[in-house]
C-alpha cells in the first residue's frame, strides 16, 4: 500500500507496520487523557475543536506509531490532524493475559498534532485562516523541539 507524504514523512508514523484496526476504538471517550493530551488540546483549542478531533477519529486512517501507539491521520483541508493514542496491557496479579483482547488494554489520548500540508489548500477552505496556519507551525516549532521541516523531512509549506 503506498501512503501519502505527510504518513511517510512523519518520523513518528512506522507506516510498514500493521495495526489490528478492531482494536483502536475510534472514540475518544474510551480513552484517559494524558496530562499530555489536555495541554495540547487546551493550546490547540482556538483552531482544532472536539469536533474536528472526532472526523480525525471516526474518519482518518490508522497507522502505527512509537511506543505501544497508533495515529489517527485526518488530512482536513490542507492541515493533517493526527491524533496519538496508545494502549498497556492491563496486568492480572503478576500475569499479563495470553491471548489479549480489548478489553485487557487500557487506553491513553496521548496528544493531537496539527501539520500544514497543502497551504493553498488550507487558505482556499473555510476551515482555516492564514493566522490558524501561522499558530499551528508556532505551535509545532515550540512543542516538538525540533522545527516541522527536520520532523517531516520536507519543506514547511508556511
Amino acid at each position: 500500500m503506498e501512503h501519502p507524504e505527510f504518513v511517510v514523512k512523519a518520523k513518528f508514523i512506522r507506516e510498514d507496520e500493521e495495526v489490528d484496526n478492531d482494536l483502536w476504538p475510534r472514540d475518544i471517550d474510551k480513552y484517559s487523557l494524558t496530562k499530555s493530551w489536555k495541554s495540547r488540546v487546551s493550546k490547540l483549542r482556538t483552531v482544532i475543536d472536539e469536533d474536528k478531533i472526532e472526523v480525525a477519529m471516526s474518519e482518518g486512517d490508522i497507522h502505527s506509531a512509537m511506543s505501544n501507539s497508533v495515529s489517527f491521520v485526518y488530512n482536513s483541508d490542507g492541515v493533517i490532524i493526527y491524533v496519538i493514542v496508545s494502549a498497556e496491557l492491563a496486568k492480572y496479579g503478576d500475569h499479563y493475559p495470553t491471548s489479549p483482547r480489548r478489553l485487557d488494554y487500557r487506553f491513553n489520548a496521548v496528544t493531537v498534532w496539527p501539520y500544514v500540508y497543502n497551504r493553498s489548500e488550507a487558505l482556499n477552505s473555510e476551515s482555516w485562516t492564514m493566522q490558524d496556519l501561522a499558530y499551528i507551525q508556532t505551535i509545532c516549532r515550540e512543542e516538538s523541539g525540533e522545527s516541522e521541516l527536520s520532523k517531516h523531512d520536507a519543506e514547511c509549506p508556511l
